[in-house]
């Protein structure tokens, strides 16, 4: 694979990427990317596409994320998950700073929790973690770590 260039939230680091094309898609996700995209677009910004992939194609920031990934699938087979989005929303915590949460996980009940998942944490990532958790009482926010190959999940103290 290429290495490449992401901008993403004001940081510029190189990452491991892959274009993907329009033959990638499954029908489903072809007629969704036609109704929201242009031709144009879609031919110069083949990186737009990746969105409409199935999550388990799609590219992770990290190993632990794609493994945790496998774990949700692995959740997901046995019933307990529903379904789990990667990256699927992003909360304003001040003006021009918001905070994406690594995975929506919805549970057969239908409870939804925002997981993160850290192999180690910086300061203000932590810090945007606890600001969202109070920010929004409604949204259960874990952090999600891999120890001895094990999960931990723990809540975020409000």
């Amino acid at each position: 694979m290429p290495v490449g260039v992401r901008f993403r939230r004001g940081v510029t680091t190189p990452v491991k990427s892959r274009r993907i094309k329009w033959s990638d898609l499954s029908a489903d996700a072809r007629r969704r990317a036609r109704e929201q995209i242009t031709e144009e677009d879609r031919l110069k910004y083949a990186k737009t596409l990746e969105r409409f992939l199935p999550p388990e194609q799609q590219d992770m920031r990290s190993k632990t994320e794609r493994k945790y990934a496998n774990h949700l699938d692995n959740l997901k087979a046995a019933g307990v998950v529903a379904s789990w989005r990667y990256e699927a929303r992003k909360f304003e915590i001040a003006h021009r700073c918001g905070y994406t949460p690594d995975f929506e996980v919805t549970f057969a009940g239908g409870h939804v929790e925002y997981h993160e998942v850290k192999g180690w944490c910086r300061e203000d990532a932590w810090i945007k973690l606890k600001v969202a958790a109070r920010m929004f009482p409604e949204c259960a926010f874990k952090i999600v770590k891999l120890e001895k190959g094990k999960w931990k999940i723990d809540a975020i103290a409000r």
